[in-house]
């Protein structure tokens, strides 16, 4: 929540914020950290439930980021993606995001074109091109001779991207909100929101 200026009433607390942020998890705690960069200490976050807590999805595995999206608009969105965790671990010292390299396997012949539209290899190299990713492209016997331990049928095809990986969302989450609060913003969990009215 955000306007002239955000005020949060809570036990007595009588402050005035440039922005308020309502909930920590992986997205809330991304957020936190990118506006205290800014306005800090002019930034609250409020977490109903403890920092780490296991209700969410930020606490439980990794997440894949990769650029192999089949949608232009998202993959233009993907390379801010990687330069946003790489500030974040530049600034704090922890390494965030591990590149493994994705493949993409895809038995034309089994799938639906009406179904899948540009979601298979063509849509992932199109986007490729169009955003100048670098990719290699593999035929059934290339594919066997770099990765012997997958039987295929013979008419697979595939595509590797080296840059796609995981973020460790835990972490990350964990990082985000360390260093907002070096940066001197607030944040309070077992803190529910139950309002928001305007001030005028």
């Amino acid at each position: 929540m955000d306007g002239p200026r955000a005020r949060s009433y809570i036990s007595g607390m009588d402050k005035n914020y440039e922005v308020i942020v309502v909930g920590c998890g992986g997205l809330g705690s991304a957020v936190l950290y990118w506006l205290s960069r800014e306005l800090s200490p002019g930034v609250l976050d409020l977490e109903q439930f403890c920092l780490g807590h296991d209700r969410g999805a930020s606490q439980d595995h990794p997440r894949i980021i990769r650029l192999a999206k089949h949608q232009s608009e998202y993959a233009a969105l993907a390379p801010h993606a990687y330069e946003a965790f790489y500030e974040v671990e530049e600034e704090s010292g922890v390494q965030v995001l591990f590149k493994t390299g994705d493949l993409v396997v895809e038995a034309p012949e089994e799938r639906d074109p009406k179904k899948v539209g540009t979601r298979n290899v063509d849509g992932y190299v199109a986007a490729f091109e169009e955003h100048g990713f670098d990719y290699v492209l593999l035929d059934q016997p290339e594919l066997t001779d770099r990765w012997p331990q997958f039987h295929l049928r013979g008419f697979e095809r595939a595509i590797f991207q080296k840059d796609s990986g995981l973020v460790d969302a835990r972490k990350a989450k964990a990082t985000h909100v360390g260093l907002a609060r070096a940066r001197g913003a607030t944040v309070l969990d077992g803190t529910p929101v139950r309002a928001v009215r305007s001030s005028g």
